[in-house]
């Protein structure tokens, strides 16, 4: 599209400027009237990133007993490798968790640090990120290739830098501690090889699974790298860090309020003592302290709470375009929304580059650097049963009583279908598969809608292949007003034990299609009808619904986004279960959830911050809606007489 010509501007002498463009975030910050002290501490707490950043921080902070404290933040410098060795450094992170649980390397991302955590004033932000910057440029044509040797212990297990590219980084961080210095900061030299933690702080008994897994690692995979600088809330150091899974509002006043994307600083100690799993913590969003229950949250990376104050990927990406040709612009931050929560800027905003992963796998996101999911948060799954069934609410001979000689629909009460789909079985093709009602599509709808309203964003979209899921699915679109197409994946079907005379006669995509519904011609499915077996048992049914959420998951790893899968009641449970870590439940059990599941329910799961592939259930974001029977009416009790 062609721009507007601008006119040429007539410009007058001494003419006054009324846009002042050029004045710092701090100086704006004392305009409106925060004491200086506060200004630089909620820019120092927010990496400098603006004025609203910093805003966003002293409104949460405004019951923080610590505010007004003139306390300094602790900084690092650390080299993070980006691109396919970055994702095989992740990958090792995510089996090392799972087959050998939590170490002390699991606290942080992939990286090489470079200098012990030094103090500055909050005043100072400006100037490190500077000088990190100035030193990045100075040394990138450098820091295009790094080699490593493998070494392990009884405690640790890593990468030592190669001795020839060590003398380099550590040039580098000399220049660093002299340009310090002559601003009175004191940085003390890494006195210990550089090198990347695989492993470490790790049970003896876990030493040779570990060291197994690490030599797989291949070392020899593209990177760039990228000089960061990040801080610390000092007085938080040594404390471990628990990620919110489920918000809690306080019911007495010493207990912590539990807001969504928030973090709660607790001592080992706290953890180690509690006898009823109630623990004493400090709020990362609010500074605030209290009780919480530890149910709440999970364990996650210390590095979560840190602020990225400068990375030098710009820098670098020029010393790297001759090699792998040109590189993408980095973003640095997620986009800033208004409220607190979601707009501070801590170590998870690191936008990470990700064109390096591109060429070598194929890929199109960026990663963050300890979870790999994309950069708009973690994924999730929601799973919903479908919507009231017209043979469940009018009983088994609906179709005798809907459908003429001639196999012309008739439709004889408003909470029934308008029309229904034409099927080359004909109308007993209905019978184990059955049509949603008009309340069924208002549930749909009224789902999508709320799912709308909350800014759910779904990515996928896999239904059952009975047609009440399939109509379940295309009405939660309508309501969500998205255009999306349906996977229809026989793999989500109930259990198959309840159809022991015979199978349903689904509709096929042609006719789904023909009928007016989205679904995706294409799509093939991860379990086929033609594997049906009416002999399944309970175990066997949570399995198969267990391979099919993993297989469809890792499908679109790469691609990201939440996902949504249209099911049966039970299915809530079956395709859940088992990827948040739980034993298929025994066939009592499962009986009795199935009468607890009502129509157009919502199992909602969330893949973990730690490590990826690993779920967990959450709240469901949107409201659940109730409503009584509604017996069919006959009007001619009005003329019967009274007997009493």
């Amino acid at each position: 599209m062609s721009t507007l010509e601008l006119p040429p501007r007539r410009y007058t002498k001494g003419q006054e400027l009324t846009i002042r463009r050029n004045r710092t975030s701090l100086e704006i910050l004392l305009q409106m009237g925060f004491p200086k002290l506060r200004a630089e501490k909620a820019l120092a707490a927010t990496g400098d990133k603006g004025v609203q950043l910093a805003c966003d921080w002293l409104l949460s902070h405004v019951r923080d007993p610590t505010l007004d404290e003139n306390r300094q933040r602790e900084y690092t410098l650390y080299l993070c490798p980006l691109g396919p060795l970055q994702q095989e450094f992740l990958d090792f992170w995510q089996k090392s968790f799972k087959e050998c649980g939590w170490n002390r390397a699991h606290n942080y991302f992939p990286h090489i640090t470079l200098c012990s955590f030094f103090q500055a004033s909050n005043s100072m932000v400006s100037l490190l990120s500077h000088t990190v910057k100035n030193i990045s440029e100075k040394y990138s044509s450098l820091l295009e290739k790094l080699e490593f040797d493998y070494f392990s212990s009884v405690k640790f297990v890593g990468l030592f830098v190669m001795e020839s590219y060590a003398k380099v980084l550590k040039k580098l961080m000399n220049d660093f501690v002299e340009e310090m210095k002559k601003s009175n900061i004191n940085v003390e030299l890494y006195t210990k090889q550089l090198h990347i933690s695989l492993a470490y702080q790790f049970a003896a008994d876990k030493r040779s699974k570990l060291e197994s897994l690490a030599k797989n690692v291949n070392i020899h995979l593209p990177a760039r790298w990228d000089l960061r600088l990040y801080s610390r809330d000092r007085n938080m150091d040594k404390l471990q860090v628990h990620k919110v899974l489920y918000t809690y509002i306080p019911r007495v006043t010493d207990e912590l309020e539990l807001c969504d994307r928030d973090y709660i600083f607790v001592k080992e100690s706290e953890l180690e003592t509690s006898t009823d799993g109630w623990y004493e913590g400090t709020s990362w969003m609010t500074g605030c302290s209290g009780m919480f229950p530890g149910a709440y949250t999970e364990r996650s990376a210390e590095t979560e709470t840190w602020v990225m104050h400068s990375r030098a990927g710009d820098s670098l990406k020029r010393a790297k375009e001759d090699c792998y040709g040109p590189l993408p612009d980095v973003a640095t931050s997620h986009s800033q929304s208004s409220s607190s929560s979601s707009s501070m800027t801590t170590s998870r905003d690191k936008g990470d580059d990700d064109s390096l992963t591109k060429q070598h796998k194929g890929r199109h996101q960026a990663v963050s650097p300890l979870t790999g999911t994309s950069p708009k948060g973690p994924r999730q799954l929601f799973v919903v049963r479908h919507g009231e069934r017209v043979d469940f609410t009018f009983g088994k001979n609906w179709i005798q009583c809907c459908f003429n000689n001639a196999g012309n629909y008739i439709r004889y009460d408003l909470n029934m279908p308008g029309s229904v789909a034409k099927r080359k079985g004909g109308p007993q093709s209905f019978s184990q598969d059955s049509p949603i009602t008009v309340q069924g599509h208002f549930q749909a709808r009224l789902l999508g809608e709320a799912m709308y309203e909350k800014e759910i964003e779904i990515s996928h979209v896999y239904a059952s292949p009975s047609l009440r899921c399939v109509e379940t699915a295309s009405s939660i679109l309508e309501g969500m007003k998205l255009d999306k197409e349906i996977n229809i994946e026989p793999g989500l079907f109930e259990w198959l034990s309840w159809y022991q005379e015979s199978l349903p006669d689904f509709m096929s995509l042609a006719e789904l299609r023909d009928a007016g519904y989205p679904v995706n011609q294409s799509y093939k499915p991860v379990w086929s009808v033609s594997k049906f077996n009416t002999n399944e048992t309970v175990e066997h049914f949570y399995e198969r619904c267990c391979l099919v959420t993993k297989e469809i998951l890792k499908k679109h790893e790469h691609q990201g986004g939440s996902l949504l899968f249209v099911s049966h009641g039970i299915n809530l449970d079956t395709c859940t279960r088992r990827l948040v870590g739980q034993p298929c439940r025994s066939l009592n059990a499962f009986h009795e959830i199935i009468q607890k599941i009502p129509y157009c329910a919502v199992a909602a799961a969330q893949e973990a911050t730690v490590v990826r592939d690993t779920w967990y259930l959450i709240e469901p974001p949107v409201l659940p809606f109730a409503h009584t029977s509604n017996h069919r009416y006959n009007w001619t009790l009005l003329t019967q007489p009274t007997i009493l």
